[in-house]
């Protein structure tokens, strides 16, 4: 059971960190993450499922206690959930067809209204009739896996989704969401243009004479330096991978 919670914890991560990737023009292989990485960049995306769940756990729980002591009510509600299993076909599928970015984000929200109304539905069903015979195993089974599926495409689009939106806050704001760096060389790295500024030091001396302004760091790891350029218009910015050793020197900070 660890070992699947932990390969999940995993997959999360490493799908938040490649939509990221994928905004700025890169692949998430670049980025050399460890599984400790991965899991610890999908603690966010699972709290906000695991809240939700619990939520609405205690909401149904709470209807599920009405609903029994009013038959006439608990009728209504089965005859409306036993088509649940139209929502993804009715909603989602028209979203995917009209090619609706949010289609795809929501389609695996109508799949588990579908699984989860539907068994709701033969489970009151039989308690408000008196029914005592208890659910074919197979169809509990199916049942659990679609459940299972659902919890998980639900979770993966929403690592997809926080992944994405991070992206482009950066993008949209870099100076206020990441940190100015100053950028040396102790060889020209020819990073100059529009967006960055390359000056040469007087001393002869020094080890690293070569200086790079306007960059932001995106992140460190697997040995390297990731790092963006300030402009992320339509058409602009770049995304500039170094390694992490003493060719180059970051500095941190407002730059001079």
């Amino acid at each position: 059971m660890v070992a699947l919670v932990t390969a999940l914890l995993v997959y999360f991560g490493w799908r938040r960190t490649a939509e990221m990737a994928e905004r700025f023009g890169a692949d998430a292989s670049i980025f050399g993450l460890s599984s400790q990485d991965y899991v610890l960049r999908s603690v966010d995306i699972v709290l906000l499922p695991a809240v939700a769940l619990l939520l609405l756990a205690l909401l149904g729980l709470w209807a599920h206690g009405r609903l029994v002591t009013r038959p006439r009510t608990a009728r209504r509600v089965v005859a409306v959930l036993r088509f649940s299993w139209l929502v993804p076909l009715v909603v989602g599928v028209p979203q995917l067809v009209w090619r609706e970015p949010v289609g795809v984000f929501w389609l695996p929200f109508w799949f588990a209204i579908a699984v989860f109304g539907t068994w709701y539905a033969q489970a009151l069903g039989a308690r408000i009739h008196g029914r005592t015979q208890a659910m074919p195993l197979v169809a509990v089974v199916v049942l659990t896996a679609l459940a299972a599926v659902a919890m998980f495409w639900m979770t993966e689009r929403v690592a997809w989704a926080v992944g994405g939106a991070r992206a482009e806050d950066i993008k949209d704001d870099v100076d206020r969401t990441l940190a100015a760096v100053t950028l040396y060389s102790d060889q020209r790295l020819d990073l100059a243009g529009a967006d960055l500024t390359e000056s040469v030091l007087a001393d002869a001396e020094a080890a690293h004479r070569f200086r790079y302004d306007g960059l932001f760091l995106l992140d460190q790891s697997g040995g390297k330096h990731f790092l963006l350029t300030g402009d992320w218009s339509p058409g602009h910015g770049r995304l500039i991978v170094l390694p992490d050793n003493s060719s180059v020197r970051l500095e941190f900070g407002p730059g001079r």
